[in-house]
């Protein structure tokens, strides 16, 4: 059954039902599973947006809706988020993309399946849904935000981009 919830802020923290890890290449991954009360429609892999964690208001609010529609929902946390190993706020989207579809085959075998992803993690799934889709139970894939080209005029320039990976190495939280 699914977990009860604490307060934080507004937004109630729906306590996932097994924190688990998952290692890769060199990464040691933290990933959390969310059951629903009653039988699996069937099972939601989410990968959450940059500087995101299982526990920030977009994530939280597409697991409680998913569960309480009768869907599993695990989300791993990229390399360099939440409790999974890694620089913060440092992210390759080939290494997330190569991470998250090594773990989403590594539990494939539950019956029904489906991708999500918000903001950066929406490009995650993008590109692996490209790979993983033809495997069986896939449903669909869902994209929130994705932000699938990047105009250049938008890029902080390169002295702006340093200066946040320094600070970041400095205050990862």
């Amino acid at each position: 059954s699914a977990a009860g919830c604490t307060s934080m802020s507004r937004l109630q923290i729906l306590e996932p039902n097994a924190s688990l890890r998952f290692e890769c290449d060199g990464a040691d991954l933290h990933y959390e599973v969310w059951e629903p009360d009653g039988s699996v429609k069937g099972t939601l892999y989410h990968s959450h947006g940059v500087c995101e964690s299982n526990e920030t208001t977009n994530t939280q609010r597409l697991v409680q809706r998913a569960v309480a529609r009768g869907w599993r929902v695990v989300c791993l946390e990229h390399e360099g988020h939440g409790l999974s190993s890694g620089a913060r706020a440092v992210v390759s989207m080939d290494r997330c993309v190569q991470l998250f579809e090594a773990f989403v085959r590594s539990r494939l075998g539950e019956g029904a399946w489906a991708l999500s992803g918000a903001s950066m993690g929406a490009n995650v799934v993008l590109y692996a849904a490209q790979r993983l889709s033809s495997l069986e139970g896939y449903v669909g894939t869902v994209l929130f935000g994705a932000a699938v080209g990047v105009d250049p005029r938008a890029v902080p320039p390169a002295l702006v981009v340093g200066a946040l990976r320094v600070a970041s190495f400095f205050m990862p939280e």
